[in-house]
């Protein structure tokens, strides 16, 4: 009788302590918040960081700056910047570059596809975006982005394509009206490309060779952004509805190793937790306005930003503080234009609004 007691007791005990320690945990998970920088990380007086060794530690204090060159910009409450790059692994550049906001409070996620034909001029040499990651180098992305568009960038993540299919299997595939027919066949980077037009719901292996095709669009590379803007909107719509918490952890816990991202799985968990607790949730979509450029000498395809156009879809969707950024700051040192080159400053000042963004 005594003995049955002591187990009494004990699983009583044990219960109660493994009660507690549940509590303890969700008291956790309820009171974690990521980390943000609370600085101002543009301005002329900021160098960037051409080194590939960049510490990936985030910086809680503001930099130590002149009063009179920054604004006196406070952050907003739980509104998140992130960046994410899609590597092409046979070029090593970036494939798709995407700079995405998430306000947590109304549930508005936007992402501003930035063309990898963008134009930069980058350690000493004219070059395009892409090129920035041939060395998986994110970081450095996030420092020119960062100084340029006047953004405050908390998380990277390079995500290589057989990531993108591991997500898109795990949804059940994307639906996607595939345009025209896609064929394409380069065995020296072991990529075959075989799709016929129409609406079809692709598989993971289909649906990052439909973001991957890059010929036959009559608009050129700007078609392609259309077509991943197609693509992420369908990939949204889809994890929002068939998706539940558990099931986005789950998949979070199984795609992070597949990744290259300064994001921990408890950031990932608080991410995840929000968007699904969120009672409405919105996409929007845009490109960086701007327009694509050809010279000759060399020949090659740009594509430039317009100033007036980034800064007023900067200071819409992703500007984290509680001011509008001030037109004086955005891309001080013209990393964004050729300044000697007539065609490259007709376009950078050109006026424009962004373009009509698209909403899922």
């Amino acid at each position: 009788m005594k003995i049955d007691k002591i187990y009494v007791i004990g699983f009583i005990i044990i219960l109660s302590l493994a009660l507690i320690l549940c509590s303890l945990l969700a008291l956790k998970a309820a009171l974690y918040s990521p980390d943000v920088d609370t600085g101002v990380p543009f301005s002329d007086n900021i160098p960037l960081s051409p080194s590939p060794e960049i510490s990936q530690e985030k910086n809680t204090e503001p930099p130590a700056t002149d009063a009179e060159t920054i604004p006196d910009y406070v952050r907003e409450k739980d509104k998140y910047l992130f960046l994410a790059v899609g590597v092409d692994k046979a070029s090593g550049r970036g494939d798709a570059i995407m700079l995405i906001s998430f306000d947590i409070p109304s549930g508005a996620i936007a992402v501003m596809q930035i063309p990898r034909d963008t134009y930069i001029e980058w350690d000493g040499k004219e070059d395009k975006i892409n090129s920035i990651v041939l060395d998986r180098d994110v970081y450095t992305m996030r420092d020119i982005i960062e100084v340029t568009l006047c953004v405050n960038i908390d998380y990277t993540v390079l995500i290589d394509l057989e990531a993108l299919e591991v997500i898109v299997d795990s949804v059940g595939g994307v639906e996607i009206d595939v345009p025209f027919d896609m064929k394409y066949s380069d065995p020296f980077q072991d990529l075959y490309i075989d799709l016929k037009a129409g609406l079809q719901v692709l598989d993971g292996k289909n649906a990052t060779d439909f973001i991957r095709f890059r010929s036959d669009y009559a608009d050129g590379d700007l078609g392609r952004v259309d077509a991943q803007k197609q693509f992420m909107s369908s990939l949204f719509k889809k994890v929002m509805n068939e998706l539940n918490i558990t099931q986005a952890v789950t998949l979070a816990r199984g795609i992070l190793p597949m990744l290259e991202t300064d994001m921990t799985l408890d950031d990932a968990a608080y991410f995840a937790g929000k968007f699904f607790a969120a009672t409405e949730k919105k996409l929007t979509m845009l490109t960086a306005p701007g327009f694509q450029l050809h010279k000759t000498n060399p020949e090659a395809w740009y594509y430039v930003l317009s100033k007036s156009g980034v800064l007023e879809a900067v200071n819409t969707y992703f500007n984290v503080y509680d001011n509008n950024i001030a037109e004086s700051l955005f891309d001080p040192s013209l990393i964004l234009c050729k300044e000697e080159d007539d065609d490259f400053l007709r376009i950078y000042k050109y006026s424009m609004l962004p373009p009509k963004p698209v909403e899922g």
